[in-house]
């Protein structure tokens, strides 16, 4: 068994897909247990208006089951994605769940090819 890390956090999850089709969004569902009783949806839901040259994330529905980040101006074909990694949970031993993510695609005809981590720590 390999457990991966960066700096401190622990590596749960991370991959590669190609959304099925040009207007498709992602969807991550995450199950933590039985190491934290913790279960939710992260919902990537892409918007087609552009206000703006750099990609803007806002908090769309963020409850006990779902999570999501809701992001216009996302055609920019070499991508976009976070900086720094994002917090989306806290848990009772004071870490935390966080997440990374970048998504490209070379023109508005093409389906979306998503990169995401998550990590465990803090």
């Amino acid at each position: 068994m390999v457990t991966i890390y960066t700096d401190d956090y622990e590596v749960i999850s991370s991959g590669s897909f190609i959304l099925k089709d040009k207007n498709a969004n992602a969807k991550l569902r995450i199950n933590l247990s039985p190491r934290y009783n913790f279960q939710i949806d992260i919902v990537f839901t892409f918007l087609k208006e552009r206000t703006g040259n750099i990609a803007h994330v806002e908090q769309g529905r963020w409850d006990d089951e779902v999570i999501e980040l809701v992001i216009s101006n996302t055609e920019e074909p070499l991508g976009n994605g976070t900086c720094e990694s994002m917090p989306l949970a806290k848990f009772t031993d004071g870490k935390g769940l966080y997440c990374n993510y970048i998504f490209s695609r070379p023109t508005p005809n093409n389906p979306r090819l998503f990169t995401y981590s998550l990590y465990i720590g803090g």
